[in-house]
């Protein structure tokens, strides 16, 4: 061998799956070598064609004619090399660990952007922004950002997603590099991301799992990050924050409120996040010390109306059995026409008062009932 393996090319895709690996055998067998392997000129380090390597080598298949150098200044643009001309290649290359990738190639993405913000300032006067959404930077053409998504096959906006998701919480960025690196499978098995359904790593709902985080950490709210590491669906991310930061609920109604949302998932709407935090939360008691002045005073209010209520009452037993009397005249009829209306609105006040102070079951229960017979009466 004339050149040199190096494991940070050699692995810096994930293996070829197996079906991918006997069709490339397959081609070589019957067609020959297609393509050269590509060797870096200055350190005779093997940069492409590992995966070919191995076949050739396992069948005994000669290739010394079939070698190109390529010189490279430095490591970075060797890799970005590598990586342009894999990700084609592949076509299908996880999304995450290509933006992973484009990351290192900042210096020749930046001396990029330099010249195309030059060319740009040349046509129009002026540099040029695009707005954008989700909580993200404006969009600059000819911006950093904007080569690094070319060459991972990317949005911007992931782009920046997966910046923040590194400037925010390296160790779940470096945990996920990880993961992709390795290749395996993210679909759904309660670990960082895996989205439901998605065999790749879901930047969305990292990225929402984030920021939720450093939201509430702003807001001086306590959510429970192994909570919201359950869900597999950014907006409920979105919902179940939103919920928490406005009822401020425990650890423990979080964790008891996410089960029920994960267990109904296809209902699993805004309504439904807020409903599932709010009736798991214990009731606020009904007095504290600071309301007791407040409700001494509608107790003395209370006992006041209720006394009247009672005299009140006597008088209409008094009216009722005189009423088809003889000599129950207009002045007799229209004052106890005026008591009604004054022992209605008095005991819708005392009503309310009892409730506020949870009197239900005291000693003016029996006035209050007795009360009701009379308004009915």
């Amino acid at each position: 061998m004339k050149f040199k393996l190096d494991d940070t090319f050699k692995h810096y895709w994930p293996p070829l799956p197996e079906e991918k690996r006997i069709i490339l055998e397959k081609s070589i067998l019957e067609e020959g070598l297609r393509d050269n392997l590509i060797v870096w000129k200055e350190k005779n380090i093997l940069l492409d064609g590992h995966q070919r390597l191995g076949i050739l080598t396992k069948h005994g298949i000669g290739y010394e004619d079939r070698i190109t150098y390529l010189s490279f200044p430095d490591e970075v643009h060797a890799k970005h090399w590598v990586h342009v001309t894999q990700a084609a290649r592949r076509g299908d290359a996880p999304q995450f660990l290509s933006i992973c990738h484009v990351l290192e190639f900042e210096p020749i993405y930046a001396e990029e952007a330099k010249q195309r913000r030059v060319e740009i300032g040349k046509q129009t006067g002026r540099g040029h922004k695009r707005s954008c959404s989700n909580g993200t930077e404006p969009l600059e053409e000819g911006s950093t950002r904007a080569f690094m998504a070319r060459d991972s096959a990317a949005s911007e906006h992931s782009v920046q997603r997966v910046l923040y998701v590194k400037a925010h919480d390296a160790a779940r960025f470096d945990a996920l590099k990880e993961l992709a690196e390795r290749g395996e499978d993210y679909d759904n098995d309660g670990g960082p991301g895996r989205g439901k359904g998605n065999k790749e790593i879901s930047i969305h709902l990292e990225w929402s799992k984030v920021k939720a985080m450093v939201d509430a950490k702003a807001a001086g709210v306590k959510l429970d990050p192994a909570t919201l590491e359950k869900f597999t669906s950014s907006n409920t991310v979105r919902d179940f924050a939103e919920t928490v930061s406005k009822f401020k609920p425990s650890a423990s109604v979080q964790k008891t409120a996410a089960e029920a949302i994960i267990s109904n998932d296809d209902a699993a709407n805004k309504n439904y996040v807020e409903d599932a935090i709010v009736r798991r939360m214990p009731k606020k008691k009904a007095t504290t010390e600071a309301d007791k002045p407040a409700l001494l005073q509608l107790e003395n209010s209370m006992e006041k109306i209720a006394d009247g209520l009672y005299s009140t009452i006597g008088e209409m037993k008094h009216l009722q059995e005189m009423r088809h009397q003889p000599g129950f005249g207009d002045g007799l009829y229209f004052r106890a026409l005026a008591n009604a209306t004054n022992l209605r609105a008095a005991f819708a006040e005392w009503v309310v008062m009892a409730e506020l102070i949870n009197k239900k079951g005291n000693n003016h229960e029996n006035k209050k009932d007795e009360t009701r017979g009379l308004l009915r009466a």
